[in-house]
């Protein structure tokens, strides 16, 4: 049986050490379960957002092929503004 993609994500979570959140249907969060994880995914954010534009389907695949790519976490301060909480407990400039 074919594994839904929306399970591909969660059991990539399970595999990352992260959490799915999910706002209204809309969109949701991939967010790591611990606060202060410095990783940066290959957006060079900590987290990851998918919106749902056109169907769940896509949204869930974009987000899919994101996370496959993993982290790129270089010791570099994140792409999430200079408000960044991870960046700055752990004494990044920003960019």
């Amino acid at each position: 049986m074919k594994t839904s993609l929306r399970q591909q994500v969660l059991d990539l979570c399970d595999i990352h050490g992260c959490t799915l959140i999910e706002y209204h249907g809309s969109h949701f969060v991939i967010a790591s379960k611990t606060f202060h994880d410095p990783r940066t995914w290959i957006t060079n954010s900590h987290s990851l957002t998918g919106w749902r534009e056109s169907s769940a389907l896509k949204m869930y695949s974009d987000i899919l092929d994101d996370m496959k790519q993993g982290f790129i976490d270089s010791g570099a301060a994140c792409d999430d503004g200079d408000d960044c909480d991870i960046c700055s407990s752990l004494g990044r400039a920003s960019q």
